[in-house]
């Protein structure tokens, strides 16, 4: 299991998006409440609304939440190729 925190993921996201997408993820908010468990796809940026925020988005059935950088984001190990 790799831990992130929101930062973090962010940052890893720019820096190398294969390492750190299309895992299982678990996201926690700053006081260790559970957001979202479900199959991470990426970040994105919403502008719906008239204004802009980065959301996770996911492949697999849970909804977008938005982007936290205090967030704890837990991933499942990478698959081996």
């Amino acid at each position: 299991m790799d831990t992130f925190t929101g930062r973090e993921l962010y940052e890893a996201f720019h820096a190398d998006y294969d390492a750190v997408m299309e895992r299982d993820a678990q996201i926690y908010d700053a006081q260790g409440r559970l957001l979202a468990r479900g199959r991470l796809a990426g970040l994105k940026l919403d502008e719906s609304g008239g204004r802009e925020s980065v959301e996770y988005s996911f492949s697999s059935l849970h909804p977008d939440i938005p982007w936290a950088p205090e967030h704890r984001i837990e991933l499942a190990p990478q698959p081996t190729r």
